[in-house]
């Protein structure tokens, strides 16, 4: 059998070439491996409180990239991180089986035939966004008139613009 190889540098600097199988290694001995797991810190995510080792060289906060959102989200809303919570799981439960119904799947689909795939910006469409928001009216979630394609990008920016 031939195998591929490739080329890394260990965390110590020294080069090692491997078999393609075993791309995911990093250290070139033991010894290194033990050498870098000094050079870790233990940390409390500030959403969730889970003790998380991560290394000295790269500092972080949260234990995943969930929490982190999570606490992001709740800065951008300018709530504390208890309250978004809070908020967050009512808007979850209230509405996540209406988002799930076929009725809300077909009004996406007739929404983005409707404006022919096309955002604003005449990129494609991938997401349907609401314009004015199910937290404000609820009621409104089904409303074609009150739905309009966009790119996700242009998404993103009407939800976090800043004001």
């Amino acid at each position: 059998m031939i195998y591929k190889y490739i080329y890394k540098n260990c965390k110590c600097g020294k080069g090692l070439f491997l078999k393609y199988f075993q791309r995911k290694q990093i250290f070139c001995n033991v010894k290194c491996r033990v050498e870098a797991t000094k050079n870790r810190k233990q940390i409390n995510c500030l959403v969730c409180n889970k003790n998380v080792t991560v290394p000295k060289s790269r500092p972080r906060k949260f234990c995943s990239f969930s929490c982190r959102s999570i606490y992001t989200q709740a800065k951008w809303h300018n709530t504390t991180l208890e309250e978004y919570k809070k908020e967050r799981q009512l808007i979850h439960k209230k509405l996540l089986a209406k988002r799930k119904s076929p009725w809300y799947k077909r009004w996406r689909k007739f929404c983005l035939t409707r404006d022919n795939n096309e955002c604003t910006c005449w990129e494609e469409a991938e997401c349907v966004h609401h314009i004015i928001p199910v937290l404000e009216k609820p009621e409104l979630i089904l409303e074609k008139t009150n739905w309009i394609s966009l790119c996700n990008l242009c998404h993103k920016n009407i939800h976090y613009a800043k004001d």
